[in-house]
């Protein structure tokens, strides 16, 4: 559902002004690659206020979203759909519609997760992982866990969490270890 800017509230009010003034006053020869995604009537898609409600399921996050990374790579190979979707297409054209579900259920995808999650625990601890994990703002697709641990006095701890939770952690976790030496 699109708004006018009247009725549209500050964060979006903020979005579509700095977007204005980025591709306005951004030399060309210093915009990178990534501009190519914005379609050129993306005022409309900062409007778009309900599609950014799913914005880490829908195709507004293709190209930053680990989560997406099949319909994603569709933009640099051969084929442009992945599931029978074209999801750059969806993008330009404004179709919000989710590409991916809210809840992962896939059996090899959670023993994936569950694999990656477990190697993650044992390098970063619970409790630097636990206290890390992402917001549900953009409603990410996310597995449920629970873990027994001491951390909290929580016994057992049950979260979501998905793969682009993990490799942030991952790299937040060696970031702050460096920064501290």
């Amino acid at each position: 559902m699109e708004k006018n800017n009247n009725s549209l509230s500050k964060t979006f009010i903020h979005m579509l002004e700095n977007y204005k003034l980025a591709s306005k006053n951004m030399p060309a020869e210093h915009k990178s690659s990534y501009w190519d995604v914005f379609p050129k009537d993306y005022k409309k898609t900062i409007k778009s206020i309900d599609a950014w409600k799913t914005f880490l399921r829908n195709p507004l996050s293709l190209g930053f979203n680990m989560a997406l990374l099949n319909y994603s790579n569709t933009n640099w190979k051969n084929t442009k759909e992945y599931n029978g979707i074209d999801a750059w297409k969806r993008r330009k054209q404004h179709d919000y519609r989710e590409l991916i579900n809210e809840t992962i259920t896939d059996k090899n995808e959670l023993e994936k997760l569950l694999s990656k999650l477990n190697l993650l625990l044992s390098i970063c601890g619970p409790k630097f992982v636990l206290d890390n994990l992402q917001s549900d703002t953009g409603s990410p697709s996310k597995a449920l866990f629970t873990i027994k641990s001491e951390y909290k006095k929580e016994v057992p701890k049950s979260f979501h969490c998905n793969y682009h939770d993990l490799g942030q952690i991952y790299y937040f976790y060696h970031l702050i270890k460096f920064l501290l030496q």
